[in-house]
């Protein structure tokens, strides 16, 4: 019967050490010790498209109700450009704007170009 115990021991002890190997213990993406670890497990994905319209020259900036579409070619001086739709509530923007030494951390901003083209 000591015999029987002893091959039943070393098998359970066979058994455990290669379910090690071939069974990993962790499997939680959120747990930088996990092989399956993911750092970006639970996090909300950013929209870096930001929107691109004609400025709005000095006016009042257009109400809800009003839909600009942004675009990509503008035949305008001034240039508003606003963050992306449905990015977290609070994330924070910082914008660097040609060689301008100071960032801008606003969600939008118009820049009026006629200087620039003026001098061209």
């Amino acid at each position: 019967m000591k015999h029987f115990l002893s091959i039943v021991a070393l098998g359970c002890l066979l058994i455990s050490q290669s379910c090690k190997e071939d069974c990993p213990t962790c499997q939680d993406p959120t747990n930088p010790k996990c092989d399956n670890y993911d750092p970006c497990y639970g996090k909300d994905t950013i929209n870096t498209f930001f929107k691109v319209r004609p400025g709005d020259n000095g006016f009042k900036t257009p109400e809800d109700w009003c839909d600009l579409a942004a675009c990509d070619t503008l035949n305008a001086t001034s240039v508003r450009f606003d963050i992306p739709d449905g990015n977290p509530v609070n994330s924070t923007y910082e914008w660097r704007i040609g060689t301008e030494a100071e960032p801008r951390t606003g969600k939008g901003f118009e820049i009026d170009f006629s200087d620039y083209i003026q001098s061209k």
